[in-house]
């Protein structure tokens, strides 16, 4: 492994190598000709061909819930909605299996309060993730078995519980799985699976989460339950503030029915009548009539997963379902405490990674990172990993140490398939599983020194230099006269942003520095920028490092990656640039 001079994080460059999206010029063309888009507006459009494939432009802008698919276009769903009806009536005990985190809670919740709608025979299981792990387990099976139980569901999970769905077809339990992970080549011999990503099945929209999963089956329940429409209607759209929250928090493409359904979701959550989620708001200082994904991304879903990461996820069900003002603030408050125990654990074992990546002299031309510590808190050793990817922009592993077994749990950038890489160190491993990008492991200590080197070596053998500096895709660029009331209003109609659908990143080149830049907190810079008599307000989070560029070529004219956002301050509302970006003259992009 190669290695210059040490360098601390907050001493790196941030800046990226810029990447313009792919823009067909006809179709953005046709945008402006044959749908009257402003032409900033039709470039960014035409550079999101996922998004464009929602079958007209009013669908993108006002997205309607007309356009959802109909449930029972998913493989099994008829037949778990009809062996849950007959559950129902003959007063079989049912109970559902969901998963801690954001997703798997309130897909539990929707299930819930559909089945109570009912008037089911309901209980649900949420497992503890240090006391029992993650997926089915043949405790919970055995118990709910023993106590006369007669059908499981699992929401967000389950399509891998081969042993344990065997486990409870021997003790005469019929199990639906409903899941949204990739089927493993062997499916469990449950009675229903309902995945759209099972390879028999052609439901179009293969990104649902496991909420929406779960809210499909409610969907479909109410439909063999012959629940009449205008209630069923009713019913469902009070779900949507739910399926919203998980569909958010499990980064799901928030592009097509994903769309529609967050779309609906958050306005529904706006106005919730749950005082449950009023309080969460409350908690999470989330207030006004518009809440975006960014506010459920990070303010609501940090908190429900710290619950699932730091003690047990029942909490989030609970506050939920709740219907006591005293109760819901209870839970809520429950939950904070919950995150702010997170935020601590998470705090420790990021430092004490930083103060090992600077005893072993880590810097740029390090390929890879892997720390190591003992009894780190395994809820937490995934949110560090991301956080060390942030800041160094490399694959990162940490691992937990505790007595004859490590745990850790790894993360990746964009052009290392990181479950690819734990391949090539299974020698050195005793289990692993995972994605390109999210994994875990299990290894003895022993072999992390071994481990460590070959991971190493496969890190800077896969990655070149260049793929070390991170990448900023750009949309379009633009003139500073397309920054115009018109387009904010035009962007506003692109929400919800996530995955495919990313907030907009525009370029202005040849801007020039007014006055000063501002220092704001500890951190972020606040400026002017003006060009052929335009003049716009412009902050750079975390970027108070380039004071003084910014000061000494800012008036030679650069170029300035941003997203525009609407500033309110004393009542007044301005476009404002949120620089993600800026190049100086002289600099290769």
């Amino acid at each position: 492994m190669k290695h210059n001079s040490h360098v601390k994080p907050e001493e790196r460059s941030n800046s990226y190598r810029w990447r313009f999206r792919q823009v067909d010029p006809a179709l953005a063309e046709s945008l402006v000709a044959e749908q009257g888009l402003p032409p900033a507006v039709s470039r960014i459009l035409a550079g999101r061909p996922k998004l464009l494939a929602t079958p007209c432009i009013e669908g993108i802008l006002y997205p309607r819930l007309r356009d959802l698919h109909d449930p029972l276009g998913l493989q099994d769903i008829e037949k778990a909605a009809w062996r849950i009806r007959q559950a129902i009536r003959k007063g079989e005990g049912i109970l559902i299996f969901g998963d801690y985190d954001a997703d798997g809670t309130t897909a539990t919740a929707i299930l819930l309060r559909t089945l109570r709608l009912l008037e089911a025979k309901i209980e649900y299981h949420i497992p503890h993730r240090l006391k029992d792990g993650y997926g089915l387990n043949t405790s919970t099976i055995r118990k709910f078995a023993d106590e006369g139980g007669k059908l499981l569901i699992t929401v967000d999970t389950g399509i891998g519980a081969v042993d344990e769905v065997k486990f409870a077809n021997e003790r005469r339990l019929a199990v639906i799985i409903t899941d949204h992970h990739q089927p493993p080549s062997i499916l469990p011999d449950a009675l229903a699976i309902v995945n759209p990503n099972r390879r028999d099945c052609s439901y179009p929209n293969k990104c649902l989460s496991g909420v929406g999963v779960a809210f499909k089956v409610a969907h479909a329940l109410l439909k063999v339950c012959n629940v009449p429409a205008p209630k069923a209607k009713e019913f469902l759209k009070s779900l949507l503030d739910l399926v919203a929250i998980g569909t958010v928090a499990d980064v799901v493409p928030l592009i097509g029915e994903n769309r529609i359904l967050v779309s609906h979701g958050l306005a529904q959550l706006a106005q919730t009548d749950s005082v449950g989620l009023k309080a969460l708001q409350q908690a999470a200082q989330i207030s006004g009539d518009r809440i975006s994904a960014h506010d459920v991304g990070y303010r609501i879903a940090p908190r429900l997963n710290a619950a699932g990461r730091v003690d047990n996820a029942n909490v989030c069900v609970e506050l939920f379902l709740t219907t006591e003002e005293t109760e819901a603030k209870r839970l809520a408050e429950k939950l904070e405490r919950c995150n702010s125990q997170r935020k601590t654990l998470e705090q420790q074992i990021l430092q004490q990674s930083l103060r090992q990546l600077e005893l072993e002299k880590v810097g740029d031309q390090t390929y890879a990172i892997v720390v190591d510590g003992p009894d780190w808190h395994l809820g937490v050793l995934g949110i560090v990993a991301s956080k060390l990817v942030e800041q160094w922009h490399r694959p990162a592993i940490v691992i937990s140490k505790k007595g004859d077994m490590a745990r850790g749990s790894a993360r990746s950038i964009e052009d290392f398939n990181i479950f690819y890489a734990l391949q090539g160190c299974e020698e050195h491993l005793c289990e692993y599983g995972g994605h390109p990008h999210a994994a875990g492991l299990e290894l003895s200590p022993d072999n992390i020194p071994r481990f460590k080197e070959a991971f190493h070596a496969i890190a800077e053998e896969q990655l070149a230099e260049r793929e070390l500096v991170p990448t900023l895709t750009i949309d379009t660029e633009v003139a500073p006269s397309d920054i115009t009331d018109e387009l904010m209003a035009y962007l506003q109609r692109l929400e919800p942003f996530g995955p495919e659908n990313p907030r907009p990143v525009l370029l202005l080149r040849n801007m020039r520095l007014q006055g000063n830049p501002i220092i704001r907190g500890d951190s972020h810079l606040a400026f002017h920028l003006t060009s052929n008599g335009h003049r716009f307000e412009a902050i750079a989070f975390q970027q108070s490092y380039r004071y003084q560029e910014l000061v000494a070529k800012g008036r030679e004219g650069i170029d300035v990656a941003f997203t525009p956002t609407l500033n309110t301050f004393r009542g007044e509302t301005r476009i404002q640039l949120e620089v993600r970006d800026i190049h100086f003259p002289g600099e290769d992009v």
